[in-house]
């Protein structure tokens, strides 16, 4: 539930989730007795106690959009605010951090992410099942680093192909971490990691454009349960993992 000196959080909803084979993007499916964005927001608040949380999303689905905050308590819908994104992901987390930059000042003269109302925490609307666990992890490790994604291992083999799609090498995978959302950063930070990079349109996730500028960013231990719906496959696993 929100708590006045919680982090402030940021829901990325403005996609069509081409990938998802519906017209109707995943976000606004449903998952129970509820859509997947109520779901994530109801998770997220209850996970990382956030006193207020922006959602980006497309024009063309405000009245989804709404229809999703109207399925919250009260208490919850009062404390989102929806926001028209872009035609990216980047440019959508951008308008959505310059919207709560907007209404919810935080103090830029102290060290980035010293204190829990600086923080953000930048969440993919297609992600549903987050825990406290992961939450708690993740501000402890954005209040010390200043920014910090869960991740996890990778399991599988992985082969590099060469133009013929024919295996040329095995790739060390030792190193190499799937990482998920919520990423977690100081507020003004990642607003000006945002705005310094706004025309750098490769970036995959908000992580890089702090990798990007050299700027630290922590890994903590993520969830598996902390799967993204990119397919139907996706969103019947989220079911059954929903009861667990």
């Amino acid at each position: 539930m929100p708590r006045s000196s919680g982090p402030l959080a940021l829901i990325v909803a403005a996609g069509r989730g081409q990938r998802f084979g519906s017209e109707l993007p995943k976000q606004y499916h449903r998952l129970g007795d509820h859509r997947v964005l109520t779901e994530t927001l109801v998770r997220l608040f209850d996970a990382s106690r956030c006193r207020a949380v922006v959602v980006t999303i497309h024009p063309d689905f405000q009245d989804q959009a709404k229809a999703a905050l109207d399925d919250l308590p009260h208490n919850l819908a009062d404390a989102c605010q929806l926001v028209a994104g872009g035609s990216s992901r980047q440019e959508s987390v951008r308008l959505g951090l310059q919207a709560l930059a907007a209404a919810h000042p935080t103090n830029t003269e102290r060290q980035a992410g010293t204190e829990l109302a600086d923080l953000v925490l930048i969440h993919d609307a297609a992600r549903p099942l987050l825990t406290a666990c992961v939450a708690d992890r993740l501000i402890a490790a954005a209040l010390e680093v200043g920014a910090s994604v869960p991740v996890l291992p990778v399991a599988d083999t992985l082969k590099r192909l060469d133009d013929q799609q024919r295996i040329a090498a095995t790739v060390d995978r030792s190193a190499l971490m799937r990482v998920q959302t919520p990423q977690v950063f100081a507020l003004a930070r990642i607003l000006e990691a945002h705005q310094r990079l706004e025309h750098h349109r490769d970036l995959t996730d908000d992580a890089s454009l702090f990798e990007t500028l050299g700027w630290p960013v922590a890994s903590v231990p993520g969830d598996e349960r902390l799967l993204k719906i990119t397919s139907q496959s996706d969103l019947e696993m989220v079911r059954a993992l929903q009861t667990l």
